[in-house]
């Protein structure tokens, strides 16, 4: 009994640094993307500071690429794709 109380508590410590680990790539993606919308309501160029590729800018985070989809002429986000 006390072996499986054991197992079941590694693997819930396991399914509970998993959910962290997640949680903490999300809120990178979501702080980044926050970012980037106030940035295109400047007039900061997106260029300098971001690698821009037609209506698509890649950012580099820290494990994982943030690809968003722009409007440059209404300065909004259409969508973003996260590459892991």
């Amino acid at each position: 009994m006390i072996t499986v109380l054991s197992a079941n508590l590694n693997y819930q410590a396991k399914t509970v640094e998993n959910l962290q680990a997640i949680y903490a790539y999300e809120q990178e993606e979501l702080t980044a993307i926050a970012r980037l919308k106030k940035e295109l309501c400047t007039d900061i160029d997106l260029k300098e500071k971001y690698q821009v590729k037609d209506r698509f800018i890649h950012i580099q985070l820290s494990n994982e690429i943030l690809i968003v989809e722009y409007d440059s002429e209404k300065k909004v986000i259409l969508d973003y794709e996260v590459i892991r």
